[in-house]
């Protein structure tokens, strides 16, 4: 799902519904959620105005298996959205060496039911009128942006417009089994600086999607 303006416009800022409330999706490249401020400001100024109560945890990958508890933000709740933002992102990168990575997100709302929120925050599926794009253009990814999209991944990010995999993994050269249409979808996005979707690859699609298997960072 993506994030929408007041006046509808579609933002590049990815969430999805989770058990708890909402997952705010990491910003990488020059494409991925490349609308994250704008999109997680937005995203606390109408839990405000719908007075509604949340938390911020950290959900990269890496952190996932820690107790929630332990990756809580912490941030000024009465302090304007810009201030919040900026403080969010000091704290989720604290003790990291990055000090400016916007990092996937948990909004936990423990006091609303999560199926509430898409409505709420202005959340809405994006638009899936994609057509396939000719070989030419999908040939444009290159080895280096398969393995930043493989990184990607492998630091908590997804990309949720593509599905799990099915029939078969790419595997890293560390054995992590990867869905190779994710990993190609990011690829894509980063070659072509478009949001992607299956069917920009499909029908057929899989002829270009599985090359990332015999790329050096997949193994």
């Amino acid at each position: 799902m993506i994030l929408t303006t007041e006046d509808g416009k579609p933002l590049n800022a990815n969430v999805e519904p989770h058990e708890l409330g909402i997952i705010f999706h990491s910003r990488s490249g020059k494409s991925r959620n490349r609308d994250y401020r704008e999109g997680l400001e937005l995203l606390m100024a109408r839990l405000d105005d719908a007075d509604v109560n949340y938390e911020i945890y950290l959900d990269s990958r890496p952190v996932q298996k820690v107790p929630l508890s332990e990756r809580r933000l912490s941030f000024d709740r009465q302090a304007p959205v810009a201030k919040r933002f900026d403080l969010i992102v000091k704290d989720m990168n604290k003790g990291s060496d990055s000090h400016s990575a916007w990092r996937r997100l948990l909004i936990a709302t423990p006091d609303k039911d999560p199926a509430a929120l898409p409505s709420i925050i202005g959340a809405k599926d994006p638009d899936r009128n994609a057509y396939r794009l000719p070989s030419s253009e999908l040939q444009k990814v290159s080895i280096d942006q398969i393995e930043r999209a493989v990184k990607i991944l492998l630091d908590g990010g997804d990309a949720p417009n593509f599905s799990p995999s099915r029939d078969y993994d790419a595997m890293t050269t560390d054995g992590i089994p990867l869905a190779p249409k994710k990993v190609f979808g990011l690829a894509l996005q980063e070659a072509l600086g478009i949001e992607a979707f299956p069917a920009h690859t499909a029908p057929g699609g899989d002829r270009f999607v599985s090359t990332c298997s015999k790329k050096p960072a997949c193994g």
